[in-house]
């Protein structure tokens, strides 16, 4: 079975991208075009936290133009699109 695609936005403008649903746990995944990230990255993910605490979220995933992948903090992988 395919996974349920969704996407988040608040009013103040924290959006993630896309957000996969499978077997009642939710895979948050942000896409920036920057090659550097920053703690300001992390927003959206803990937004869609805050907003669904009762969720099961997965760690996060941000698809960056940055050369390296590396973990952003203990929930969320940077991965480089080069990675592809």
């Amino acid at each position: 079975m395919a996974p349920a695609v969704y996407h988040f936005r608040t009013h103040a403008g924290a959006e993630i991208d896309i957000i996969l649903e499978m077997n009642g746990t939710y895979f948050p995944i942000g896409i920036k075009c920057s090659r550097l990230l920053s703690s300001y990255d992390l927003r959206s993910f803990k937004a869609f936290k805050e907003t669904y605490p009762d969720k099961k979220i997965a760690p996060g995933l941000i698809i960056h133009a940055g050369e390296e992948t590396y973990l952003l903090d203990k929930d969320t992988l940077a991965l480089s699109w080069k990675a592809f």
